[in-house]
Order: structure tokens, then sequence, then C-alpha cells
């Protein structure tokens, strides 16, 4: 195990430049705890988790305790801030643990999540390092649940486009991903999870997020060279609509890794019915048997709402699909700020083509112009996407109010990710 005495530097900051880094991406092990491995790439951490859910969630918490903790830490502190500024009593922390208790986490999250509070424990066994300064008491495996809900915010106000065939370089397939939030999680404690699930059934995946999440997060790669990720629908709830709905962040992990997929789009149809208590559009796009199949599954869980709904590429562009925050298929609005964002992207892919192929500039250029730089949201992640050879490039915001667009793009490569051992 190789141990090198500082870390490098978390991202660099560029305003105009965007360079996509080193052709060869430096990789460096930081760390290990029995299977699992801490890591950087170009300075960007990295865990490459294996074994059983409890495993994993050990190992996680042992590499990663004081990451874990600053990223609850921050959550707490911003709703708790929000709550006071707002002068609403029931917005804290202490209600988020309360509502936590109506969701339904399946057996193999709370096995995990244990294990992370067994490998936090471990690693700082003196209850002053665990401690959480904003609550001043040390983190509970209630503050980790209450982590893996940050949907239920219904404030992922993001952008993303598929393209493939006529429309590319190389007529393979590529995505855009713009993850765009209020500063509710610490950038730098933003973080890659390779997952490599010891359990018979259960593929593995490459994804971004923050640590301490154990769902699927900005972008998400499985073994078979599929992806998925999520968008606020745009139609808001008004609190729970299923007596135990799931975080569906968990939903869609558990749907990734077990998917057959030639029928990646509708299993995911059907396996969030029920289960996920929020508008949400799922972008899912599956590269099996060669073919391209691209979709954005909008669902409205409400009582006599709208249901699930399955939108695929448009004759017009039939190569493209684009998606922003509103169910297209039930809300065609034509104004506001989630039409213009999708207006924007139904240009760039209709000029798209032989004289425009997308490329990761062009493809970084059209994110850029439908990211958010405010302090009531910002684009906190950005990533290029290549799920065939899965590959990606992701970003994360450089500094406060410059979208991660502007920022430097790490090249994550599955084969060398997968490739670290202890």
């Amino acid at each position: 195990m190789r141990r090198p005495t500082t870390l490098l530097p978390c991202i660099i900051a560029l305003f105009l430049a965007v360079p996509l880094g080193p052709a060869h991406a430096q990789i460096v092990v930081v760390a290990s705890h029995g299977q699992s491995v801490r890591a950087t790439i170009d300075g960007f951490p990295l865990l490459v988790l294996r074994g059983t859910h409890a495993q994993r969630g050990e190992a996680h918490g042992a590499l990663a305790a004081r990451d874990i903790i600053s990223v609850c830490d921050g959550m707490a502190r911003m709703i708790n801030g929000s709550g006071l500024a707002a002068g609403r009593k029931d917005m804290s922390w202490a209600t988020a643990l309360t509502l936590v208790r109506r969701f339904e986490f399946p057996q193999r999250f709370e096995e995990e999540l244990a294990g992370m509070l067994r490998g936090i424990d471990a690693a700082l066994p003196d209850a002053k390092d665990r401690m959480m300064p904003s609550l001043g008491r040390p983190i509970t495996l209630e503050d980790l649940k209450v982590l893996q809900t940050g949907d239920l915010f219904e404030l992922m106000r993001c952008s993303q486009f598929s393209a493939w065939g006529p429309l590319t370089a190389d007529g393979d397939v590529i995505i855009g991903r713009n993850w765009d939030y209020p500063p509710l999680f610490p950038i730098e404690r933003r973080c890659l999870l390779a997952i490599e699930p010891a359990e018979d059934g259960l593929k593995a995946t490459l994804d971004a997020m923050w640590f301490g999440m154990v769902g699927t997060g900005m972008a998400t790669l499985t073994s078979d060279g599929t992806y998925y990720s999520a968008n606020d629908g745009g139609i808001r709830t008004g609190g729970l609509v299923l007596q135990r709905p799931s975080p569906a962040a968990l939903v869609m992990r558990n749907i990734a890794e077990t998917a057959d997929p030639a029928t990646a789009i509708e299993g995911l149809a059907r396996g969030i019915h029920e289960k996920v208590a929020l508008c949400l559009i799922f972008h899912v796009v599956s590269t099996a048997g060669g073919d391209v199949r691209a979709a954005a599954i909008e669902d409205d869980p409400r009582p006599g709402g709208n249901g699930t709904k399955v939108r695929r590429p448009q004759a017009a562009v039939p190569t493209a699909l684009g998606l922003t925050n509103h169910c297209i298929l039930s809300d065609p609005r034509t104004s506001g700020d989630s039409a213009d964002r999708y207006r924007r992207l139904e240009t760039f892919l209709g000029k798209a083509g032989a004289a425009a192929p997308i490329g990761f500039e062009e493809a970084r250029a059209m994110l850029d112009r439908v990211s958010k730089a405010s302090a009531a949201s910002t684009t906190y992640y950005s990533a290029v996407v290549w799920p065939r050879q899965r590959r990606m490039m992701v970003s994360v915001a450089p500094q406060p109010l410059i979208p991660a667009t502007r920022g430097t793009y790490v090249s994550v490569e599955w084969e060398k990710v997968f490739a670290l051992r202890p």
C-alpha cells in the first residue's frame, strides 16, 4: 500500500480555461480497509468498496469517518439555519430525524449504514472526535439515514441530455449531466464511489456523490454499460404521498444493480412504482446488445396524479433526449427556468450532426449554457459520460458561485478504478 505524505489539492479553480486534465490521470492509493481502498484521481477523492453490504459500509466509515461527519454536519447546519431564517420551528434536523422514521429502508441498507457507523466508531474511538459541531453530539445511525434523503427537499434543479449515432463524433452515445442544488453538502467532501458487491446477482457500479451516501448519486454507471440518474420533476407533492416510501436514491441503486440491461427502462418504471414519494424524472440509457435505448421516466406518485410515463426520443431528433425539471408528457410548460433550459438543450441537439458532432468540449459547453451559479442553486457537479466505454469526466464547483462546468474535469475509467487493490 502506498501512502503519500499529503493529499493533492482538492480542485483548482479556473475561471476561463476548462482543461480536460492530463492524458493519463494520476491515481494514488491513500489507505485500505479489508478489500476496500481509498484513493485519489488527480486529487479527486475515490472509494472502492468491496464485500457484503455490512463490510462495504464498515470500510466506508473506517476510510472516511471525518468526511462523513462533516457531510452530515453541513447538512444539519444548513437545515437548521434555513429554519431559523424562515422562522419555522418545524424546519430543523430534529424534525428530519423524526420524519425519516416514516421511510422504509430495505434491510441491505440498514446493514450497510450500521456497518458504516461501526467503521466510524472504530476509526474515531474517542466520542469527542465523532461530534457533529452544529448539534453538539456524536453522529448516530439516524443521522446517517437522514443523509440518504437529500432528494426529499425537491431541489434538484438539474439538466441532462444523451445523444448518439449521427449526432456524435464517433457515433457512440454521450451523456451530459449537471447536478444543481443549494449549498446543502460541503463541496470539499465530494467523492467518487466504486461499488463491487459480494452478494450474488448485484452488479458493480461507478458513481459520484458525497461521502456517507449509499444510494445512487450524480451519474450512475453499471458494469453492463447502463446509465441511471434523476432530476426533480418540478411537481410539488406537498409532503409524503405514500405510507412507507423508500428514499429514491436507495430504490434506484437496487434497480441499477439488478436490472436486465435489455429491459432497464421498463424495469425502472416498474421498480419505482409505489416506492418513491416524490415527483422525479429518471434518465436511463442502456447500451446492451450494441443498441442504444434512452428514456426519461416521468413519475408523479400523487393520488390522482399523472402516474408513471415513459418519454423516448422524438421523430424530429430520434437519437437524442433532453430533460430538465418538468414532466413534459403531462406538463408541457413553455415558460420558466426549466422550460428555458430544456429549449436550449433541444436547440443544441437539433443542430448537432456531421457539421457539429458532439464530443467532450461540445457537451461541456452545452452544460455550461444550462448551468447555475447563485446562492439558491449552483451546479455543484457536472459530468460527461460514455456508458458503453464505462468512462466519465467529472467536475465539481471550484468555489462558491462558480459552476462545476468552469472547473477541472477529472477522467475516470472503469478498468483503472476497479483494478485498485489494498
